[in-house]
């Protein structure tokens, strides 16, 4: 151990240099090898300290710089020095204030907008997709309506009472049926249902 006493000391950027007899040149401390300080207290010029010195590339560095009796040491603490306010960036910043003291009512306007195309398109869709779906089930119903009475016109056509009063005696299911609902003393509805032949014809 060797001893030294600060020759420098840059407190901005936490290292300076040590001056010793025991050495031919100047040897680089950082802050870090500073080992007993108190907590806040910064080396100042003509410090005594001692020190462990090793040698790399770029010279002789401190690895620990040890102070006698540190806690007689009373260095001033870094203090920040306070930046100077730039009028401009003053201005900048009431700008920027004035220009967020809008955002919410743009937002609002933007969502008003978008909330009435939307109303006006899916609603103006809706009504026409309700109208089209009226008027294609009333024409399905007519035209099942037409389509039924057209068949039960032409069975009534194709068939006649001819004094056929049995199941065996049917050849179809709309024969039967026509002879239930249009022929006298007819025996094909056993169970009073108004279906006939239920067996003969599984219905």
């Amino acid at each position: 151990m060797s001893q030294g006493k600060i020759k420098n000391w840059n407190n901005e950027k936490g290292f300076g240099f040590i001056q010793s007899n025991d050495y031919p040149q100047d040897i680089f401390c950082h802050i870090s090898a500073v080992k007993n300080l108190p907590k806040g207290i910064n080396p100042v010029v003509d410090d005594i300290v001692t020190i462990q010195v090793k040698s790399t590339k770029k010279g002789l560095q401190a690895v620990q710089a040890v102070y006698p009796n540190a806690n007689n040491y009373t260095a001033e603490p870094i203090q920040a020095k306070p930046r100077p306010r730039n009028n401009s960036q003053t201005r900048h910043y009431q700008d920027d204030t004035s220009s967020f003291s809008f955002m919410p009512l743009i937002i609002i306007a933007c969502l008003l907008v978008v909330g009435y195309y939307f109303y006006q398109n899916f609603w103006n869709n809706d009504i026409s997709e309700t109208n089209i779906d009226t008027n294609i089930n009333a024409l399905s119903h007519l035209e099942q309506t037409t389509n039924g009475s057209q068949v039960e016109t032409n069975i009534e056509q194709n068939f006649t009472c001819d004094g056929r009063e049995h199941c065996s005696q049917m050849n179809s299911y709309e024969e039967a049926k026509y002879f239930l609902d249009h022929c006298p003393n007819t025996k094909m509805d056993g169970d009073g249902d108004g279906i006939p032949c239920e067996r003969q014809f599984n219905r």
